[in-house]
């Protein structure tokens, strides 16, 4: 799939609203804009003047132009070539993105055709003078306003179809924020934007300081979404980020294998998405048995940090649990030192990563015992946070307990 093959968009309800019905006094020729069939002949006969008069209008008559605009230029991209060559239609769209009067339906809107616009005339704006300040500062407007969130992944990926805009969009603080904080419960095309956004980064290194963030918004998304165009996407975009030695760590410690392995057992009406989803699944098999090692999780170690995912598993004690004797048992010693965290996820995983090596390592309690961790366990038993209180009490009993009866209280 090449990035101009991939469509961007189902029409919303209140889309449909909108093109149902055009406000009284809108003039024929931007009216007949919404009919169904082919509106490329209406748009081009169009003149931009009576465009920027419609959009300059009062905000129902704006609502309705940008909408039809807006699917005219989806209909036929060649429409644009309308729009590239005016530069007040440019300016105008650019203002309604920072207005407070305008709502988020409109703006998002506006933000879709502003970007469109410059994803089509992308020498006018940086490319043949590399100089993006309109990216950046069309960008900002983006990140700053308050369009809905499926506006400002509308008009963020339009941006960053084009390679060299991507630079300057990321260095705007907020553009990453914008896609990490999508609810991976949202409507699909929301999550459709969102997901291609990534795959359009996918193939760079603009994300990797937030890579467990974006390992877990991937996997959340296929956890959640059934829809097939955004769990391909989804994919496509993992498939890239393996390639990236940062990403594929995050990647596995995020737990994303399991994820896209129980995608085996979903219903898709595309046969040859099991086919990509068990390819992928191998792919990341073999990443997770190179690099979920405990040389990754000592890397972890030094960060002072510990994250949720496949190091602080069962599964990785059981496959690994020899591998700590090194150094005097030098991974243990850090793991017992972040006892003191402020930070109750590492505190909660220290806890459940020390019940796990005292429970299977041969020496484990003996080693634990030098360390003196029981007792600094024993201490957060009456933390605040009820989830640190209840993995240093889980902790404490794997310390004192053999397997066996482990096995019995398990059981009950």
């Amino acid at each position: 799939m090449t990035m101009v093959d991939v469509p961007l968009g189902d029409i919303t309800a209140e889309q449909t609203q909108v093109l149902l019905n055009p406000p009284v006094g809108t003039s024929p020729s931007i009216a007949v804009l919404s009919s169904i069939g082919d509106t490329t002949v209406a748009f081009q006969q169009l003149s931009t003047s009576e465009l920027l008069g419609a959009l300059r209008g009062n905000s129902e008559t704006a609502k309705f132009a940008l909408t039809a605009v807006v699917e005219c230029c989806r209909e036929d991209s060649e429409n644009y070539s309308k729009l590239t060559a005016d530069d007040d239609i440019f300016t105008h769209l650019k203002s309604l993105l920072i207005r407070g009067d305008v709502d988020p339906f409109t703006k998002g809107k506006a933000a879709y055709l502003l970007t469109g616009i410059m994803s089509h005339a992308p020498g006018k704006y940086g490319e043949d003078t590399n100089d993006f300040s309109a990216v950046k500062a069309v960008t900002e407007s983006l990140t700053s306003g308050n369009s809905s969130t499926l506006g400002q992944l509308e008009g963020l990926c339009n941006l960053l179809k084009i390679p060299t805009f991507r630079e300057a969009v990321l260095n705007v603080p907020g553009s990453v924020q914008v896609l990490l904080s999508v609810n991976a419960n949202s409507a699909s095309q929301t999550l459709y934007r969102a997901v291609f956004c990534l795959w359009l980064l996918s193939s760079g290194t603009g994300l990797t300081n937030s890579a467990r963030r974006v390992a877990e918004l991937i996997k959340s998304i296929l956890g959640s979404c059934r829809s097939e165009k955004v769990v391909r996407v989804a994919l496509m975009a993992l498939r890239n980020f393996i390639k990236d030695e940062t990403m594929v760590l995050a990647i596995v410690e995020a737990g994303v294998l399991g994820t896209v392995q129980g995608l085996e057992y979903e219903k898709w009406r595309d046969s040859e998405l099991y086919a990509e989803i068990k390819d992928l699944a191998a792919c990341l098999a073999s990443e997770q048995s190179t690099h979920s090692s405990v040389a990754a999780y000592e890397k972890e170690l030094e960060t002072n940090e510990l994250m949720p995912g496949y190091l602080h598993s069962e599964r990785f004690w059981l496959d690994n649990v020899g591998k700590f004797d090194k150094e005097d048992f030098g991974a243990i010693r850090k793991l017992t030192s972040l006892l003191s965290s402020s930070n109750p996820t590492t505190l909660c995983l220290a806890c459940g990563d020390l019940g796990e090596f005292a429970r299977l390592h041969p020496l484990g309690k003996s080693v634990i015992g030098k360390l003196h961790a029981k007792a600094k366990v024993m201490q957060l038993m009456q933390h605040n946070d009820r989830q640190v209180a209840r993995e240093a009490l889980l902790c404490v009993q794997k310390m004192m307990l053999n397997q066996s009866s482990l096995s019995k209280m398990e059981a009950k």
